[in-house]
Order: C-alpha cells, then structure tokens, then sequence
C-alpha cells in the first residue's frame, strides 16, 4: 500500500491548511490590532499575548505558503530541500516552539500575579522571559539546520527533518538503516 496523497487528497490539505491558516492570521491580527488601538488596556500579559500572536501569524503564513508553493518548488528533481524548503521548515519550526514558550510565561505569569501575588518580580525579569522565549528555540532549530528537508514521502506544506544517508539516527535515536524518513 502506498503512502502517497492521491490529487483529491492533497487538494484537500492544501484547502485545510490555507482556511486555517487564513482564520489564524485573522484571528491572531485582531488581538494586536486591539493591543495597538486601546493603549489603556496595555499591560504584561497582553504584550505576552501579542508576542504568542505574533508567533501564530508566521507560523500560519509560513505554512500556507509550504501548501501552496508545493512539491515542484520546494524539492528538486531528486527530492532534496531546496533553501526555500529550508527557510520555510526553519521559521514554521522556530515560530512554532516559540509559541510553546510564550504560552508557558503567560501561564508562569498569571500563577505569580494570582497566586503568589508578585507579577512586580516577573515583569523586572522580562528580559530573561525573551530570552528564553526565543533564545530558546532559535538554539534548538538552529542546531538542526543541517537536517532540515524532506524525506522520501512529501507531504505539502511539511518540510521537516530528514535521515542522512549517512548516519543511522536523526537527533541521536537509533535508526533504520540508510532511508531517509520524515519526523
């Protein structure tokens, strides 16, 4: 049995991705719209919520654009990433661990204003929240620069690790032999 999309079914993740990725970008743009027009209801954890939202409308915007660029542009004639593989699988992957990261401060936050009743001592180490926040996952993407591609199976709009045929393992697991295979 074959694992490849037939037509129907990669027009149909083509039309998914893009819808979802329109209603993320509209959604998330409306969240800094409001941030930027009511300067009165500015405060930490919206700003932290503008930097998730931020976060969402790269990651929406990169992977429609890896739908509808598709196969042809994305790989060569041999299946290897091409750099506008790379960049978009880089920024979906980066933006996307982000994310992780601002959802988990704006829980940190909310559990010391509420809890322990200090947001004072979280909002004086915000410089240590973007650190993390980016810093964070820009190292670990970036440490992964080197896999970043398609494997043998494409699927539109995930451009993602690929197996070396060099080595046995992505990231260190044990593999299975030379094949290149998607995460």
């Amino acid at each position: 049995m074959s694992d490849a999309l037939t037509d129907s079914q990669q027009h149909t993740l083509v039309v998914l991705v893009c819808v979802s990725s329109v209603l993320s970008i509209v959604g998330a743009s409306a969240i800094l719209l409001t941030y930027w027009a009511f300067k009165d209801t500015r405060a930490t954890s919206r700003m932290m919520l503008c930097f998730l939202s931020a976060c969402d409308i790269l990651v929406a915007m990169w992977n429609m654009i890896g739908v509808l660029l598709g196969e042809d542009i994305l790989t060569d004639s041999k299946g290897n990433a091409e750099p506008i593989c790379v960049l978009q699988s880089f920024i979906t992957t980066l933006f996307s661990i982000s994310s992780f990261f601002w959802t988990a401060a704006i829980a940190f936050f909310l559990y010391m204003s509420i809890v322990r009743q200090s947001a004072a001592a979280f909002e004086s180490r915000m410089h240590f929240v973007h650190l993390v926040c980016w810093g964070v996952p820009f190292a670990f993407v970036a440490a992964a620069i080197p896999h970043l591609g398609y494997g043998e199976n494409f699927t539109p709009g995930w451009c993602w690790l690929q197996q070396s045929s060099s080595s046995n393992s992505v990231a260190g697991g044990s593999g299975g032999g030379s094949r290149s295979s998607k995460i």
